[in-house]
């Protein structure tokens, strides 16, 4: 299994979608100022960043996030340098139902510590609606002056002030697709959108069904289709356009917006398309995310869109580069 950069397919799409950002001390706990005492990692070089917090043993700090097994393997792993220089513990919540629970959280008094937020939007509806935002602290604000752009900065800025430091990025416009099939079928990587179409007629006429997709998450299903038409609609309507309908200056059923999600619909509701190795097009949402992709495997078809981080999903042991 190999993965395409869209930007290729597409013509000079650049999108690098907002993993998380770090809800700055959202629920008021003590993880972000020092406890007092000699902190268990004094002394240990790996350690000089965090002495400062002193010793945390016996802290809890509450981390709520969407990120779930197995892309959150590395999330939990980038906390033990941490824990074993603070003596603090990490409690990792991922859920499937995060961005509708955590508002409600937030609200009831029962709010976690820190939250990975993954659209600027949810942050600024937390902040406006609950009042129960911490600001970031200095250090953290300083930190992101130094190392990230102003852009970066403005992702966790609401109304001028700083909450929410930068966690990471996806590349959210890959093709995922099988480089022996393609060899073996005497299929061309396609260069552009309406290629890309033809090659998809292409592989409907062998029998294979040339895409399979799954949007299923939960509370949150439906949110990798939502990204095929956020691409798109950069991609056609263009950067001014786009922040436009981000910031709600143009309705949902704006003209370019109607026009992007036909474009994606001639994908995902066209039944010579989709969706190879589940069904037809309803079997899209109720197939997850996490399992969209792996009929290629199989061979039963032959592309699938999704984010940098569906790696996490293949099958321990795959070589993305041989299948």
């Amino acid at each position: 299994m190999r993965r395409l950069n869209k930007r290729r397919y597409l013509g000079a799409l650049a999108v690098a979608a907002t993993a998380g950002l770090v809800l700055a001390g959202c629920g008021g706990g003590s993880g972000n100022k020092s406890a007092g005492g000699t902190s268990p990692g004094e002394g240990k070089a790996e350690c000089a960043g965090l002495t400062s917090y002193g010793d945390l043993t016996g802290k809890k700090v509450h981390v709520y996030t969407s990120i779930v097994a197995p892309e959150d393997k590395a999330q939990k792993d980038s906390y033990k340098l941490f824990t074993t220089c603070t003596g603090a513990t990490v409690q990792y919540e991922g859920s499937k139902e995060f961005e509708a629970q955590l508002v409600v959280r937030v609200k009831s008094g029962n709010a976690p510590d820190i939250a990975y937020v993954p659209q600027p939007g949810l942050l600024a509806t937390l902040v406006k609606d609950t009042g129960k935002v911490v600001e970031a602290p200095a250090a953290v604000a300083a930190n992101v002056d130094k190392w990230f752009g102003e852009d970066w900065k403005n992702y966790g800025t609401v109304d001028g002030k700083f909450y929410a430091a930068p966690l990471g990025a996806n590349v959210k416009s890959f093709v995922w697709y099988s480089p022996k099939m393609f060899a073996a079928k005497g299929w061309t990587v396609p260069q552009t959108w309406d290629d890309m179409l033809k090659l998809s007629d292409t592989i409907a006429a062998t029998g294979i069904k040339p895409w399979c997709a799954g949007i299923g998450s939960g509370d949150a299903t439906g949110w990798p289709a939502t990204d095929w038409l956020e691409d798109v609609m950069l991609r056609d309507a263009g950067a001014d356009n786009y922040d436009k309908w981000v910031n709600h200056d143009i309705p949902f059923n704006d003209p370019s917006v109607v026009a992007a999600l036909d474009r994606v619909g001639g994908i995902l509701k066209n039944p010579k398309y989709v969706n190879g190795g589940f069904g037809d097009v309803k079997s899209i949402a109720t197939t997850t995310f996490q399992d969209g992709g792996l009929p290629i495997l199989q061979g039963k078809c032959a592309m699938h869109r999704q984010a940098s981080f569906y790696a996490a999903n293949w099958p321990a042991g795959t070589d993305v580069s041989q299948r």
